[in-house]
């Protein structure tokens, strides 16, 4: 809750500051839960910042590292995990990790089949009100694109194949959605999505090329 909190909090809130309290409350608070939660929250502020860069490595290495270590028994060890996989695989230039998924029509698909094509890879999920105030410009976007080198793959969390062919049809969706059941599926989980929506943007390699 603390790190969605920062991440929002950015808005109106200098980084700097937000960062110093963050680094203040990991030395001086005397309650363990809020210093790993700061911990975890810093690390996540870090790592939206050098998206492009490895500019904050050495320090984020070392807080997740921490909470690895000091919190080992508890739920910030495994959320390390997922911040070391996204440092190490979901950085701007580095190869989309693959994945495969069965799809609304449980056709099974895998990420790597649309190579030779831009792709736009959205996290959402009806659940989602920015989610579902960004499925006109994506209409807008899949139509203008039609016949040309490019794919928009939604990664839905909203429950099961049916629900999701359902959702789709309410909204006039046609492209692709892999069926991912939660917030928490196998796809969102490995990729560390931590805001609704998340949008890869991948070149015709595969690489990452922007991140919104």
């Amino acid at each position: 809750e603390l790190a969605v909190m920062c991440r929002w909090a950015k808005d109106s809130v200098s980084v700097d500051r937000l960062q110093s309290s963050l680094r203040l409350m990991i030395s001086g608070s005397p309650h363990r839960g809020v210093r790993g939660a700061a911990t975890l929250s810093l690390a996540a502020i870090l790592i939206d910042e050098s998206f492009g860069s490895h500019a904050n490595d050495a320090e984020i290495v070392q807080l997740l590292k921490r909470l690895k270590d000091d919190y080992a028994d508890s739920r910030y060890a495994e959320s390390a995990d997922g911040y070391l996989f996204e440092i190490e695989n979901l950085r701007l230039g580095r190869e989309a990790p693959d994945f495969e998924s069965r799809d609304q029509d449980d056709r099974l698909f895998r990420l790597s089949d649309y190579r030779g094509k831009c792709v736009i890879l959205n996290f959402w999920g009806k659940w989602c009100a920015t989610c579902r105030t960004s499925l006109s410009g994506y209409k807008a976007l899949a139509e203008r694109m039609t016949d040309r080198p490019f794919a928009l793959l939604g990664i839905n969390s909203d429950g099961d194949a049916r629900t999701v062919r359902r959702i789709l049809a309410e909204d006039g969706i046609s492209w692709r959605n892999a069926v991912d059941g939660s917030k928490t599926g196998p796809i969102a989980t490995r990729w560390n999505i931590r805001v609704w929506p998340t949008t890869y943007l991948l070149d015709g390699k595969g690489r990452i090329v922007d991140k919104n």
